[in-house]
């Protein structure tokens, strides 16, 4: 049986993951209703034009599939990093933003890149190393899980 302090914790690690997302659909909307399109703001690697690309790109989608498919993934692994890291959650996140950002922007193929999946992987990865690392089981099986549903969702 779950105590209090265990579901306000839940509660509380949901915050940020949350304000995520919902920058990721304010900025969709904002493109739907003034018939906007801001992917020109996502990366272009290895390009002055692309370096805003490095952070913005994760709140960029195509369409409102693609950031469906990035917005769950986003909530599961994003409370479980606040949820079993809290003390460092802050920092391991925008270190997974920039260095994302960046290894995209270093290495990716030309054209322009938009999306959380770089953002989502690399919430998968931490977590799953991890939790083989720290041998915590729930870490492992959230990030197994995940691990098999993200390439689902994000092919959709």
């Amino acid at each position: 049986m779950e105590s209090q302090d265990d579901k306000r914790l839940l509660r509380s690690s949901m915050i940020i993951p949350i304000i995520l997302v919902m920058i990721m659909l304010l900025v969709e909307i904002i493109e739907a209703v003034f018939d906007l399109d801001f992917s020109f703001l996502g990366v272009k690697p290895l390009s002055a034009e692309g370096l805003p690309g490095i952070i913005l790109f994760h709140f960029l989608h195509g369409d409102w599939e693609h950031l469906f498919a990035n917005s769950v993934p986003i909530l599961v692994l994003g409370t479980s990093l606040y949820y079993f890291y809290r003390p460092i959650a802050n920092k391991i996140l925008l270190i997974l933003i920039f260095s994302t950002g960046l290894l995209t922007w270093c290495g990716a193929r030309s054209g322009v890149h938009i999306g959380a999946s770089a953002l989502v992987y690399g919430l998968s990865f931490f977590l799953m190393l991890s939790g083989f690392i720290r041998r915590d089981r729930k870490l492992i099986i959230i990030s197994l899980i995940c691990s098999f549903v993200i390439p689902l969702s994000t092919c959709i």
